[in-house]
């Protein structure tokens, strides 16, 4: 059994050369967004959903098994997969890409300081992907914390090309600049604690992931407000259809993605 664990860090500087991790040939997961990616003590956990992809898996039937636990309460060995966690709980398990709902205890909380509280602790979300021999395990950070406003998914509402957005069906075309269509409201502005207690503020940058399946980009990422790269469609298509994936991070794990397949 081909058997790997994903780490979901979106890592890098903008404008790195990456075309290994932006070329999807395999069975991988490219994101996981929870519908809350921010909840206080009491809360419930909304949907957790992943963007898979599976381009030489001929349609082949993919499964997912999803879990949970309070990052605190594991191992440094096993604190990414809920393996051993004294907490871990089922959130459900077959063919869907989402996984169940959770409430948090509402004194998750009650042993941290103000300030630790006020900034949060982590929930994770495992999932276990498993599509023929292969099997791929992938996680998700939810903040739980006392901070009143807390934080929302960045949206990117299309990939947009010549002024169009891009849509299932649409032709490759020819080579072409790319824009992610990302709202300036993604650019959330927010308050933490500093390590004296004191509150500070900033604004989230967004982190620009660009993934695609034949081809090639300029570059695998961009950096805050530049919402632009340049495809290279392959001169012979290897599979039917050739998909393009955008996926954006706020850096405090709110997330969102968008993905199209051209002919």
């Amino acid at each position: 059994m081909k058997y790997t664990i994903l780490f979901l860090f979106l890592l890098g500087c903008a404008g790195d050369q990456l075309p290994k991790y932006a070329l999807v040939n395999n069975l991988r997961v490219l994101g996981l967004k929870a519908a809350t990616p921010e909840i206080s003590p009491g809360g419930t956990i909304g949907v957790v959903s992943a963007l898979v992809l599976d381009p030489d898996g001929g349609g082949r039937t993919i499964t997912y098994e999803w879990v949970g636990c309070l990052e605190t309460t594991t191992s440094s060995t096993t604190r990414y997969t809920c393996e051993n966690a004294t907490d871990r709980v089922s959130l459900g398990s077959g063919s869907s890409s989402t996984g169940g709902v959770v409430t948090i205890p509402a004194t998750a909380l009650d042993n941290f300081s103000t300030s630790r509280a006020f900034n949060g602790i982590n929930y994770i979300v495992a999932v276990t992907v498993t599509a023929g021999s292969e099997t791929i395990r992938a996680f998700k950070r939810i903040v739980i914390s006392t901070n009143p406003t807390k934080n929302s998914n960045p949206t990117i509402s299309g990939i947009i090309r010549a002024g169009a957005t891009l849509a299932n069906g649409n032709s490759m075309g020819t080579a072409t600049d790319l824009t992610a269509d990302i709202s300036n409201a993604s650019y959330e502005t927010y308050t933490y604690k500093d390590s004296g207690g004191t509150s500070q503020t900033s604004q989230e940058d967004i982190l620009i992931t660009w993934f695609y399946t034949e081809g090639s980009m300029d570059v695998s990422r961009t950096f805050g407000r530049n919402h632009l790269n340049h495809w290279i469609p392959p001169t012979t298509k290897q599979r039917t259809n050739v998909t393009l994936a955008i996926v954006i991070n706020d850096g405090r794990g709110g997330i969102d993605w968008q993905s199209v397949n051209l002919q």
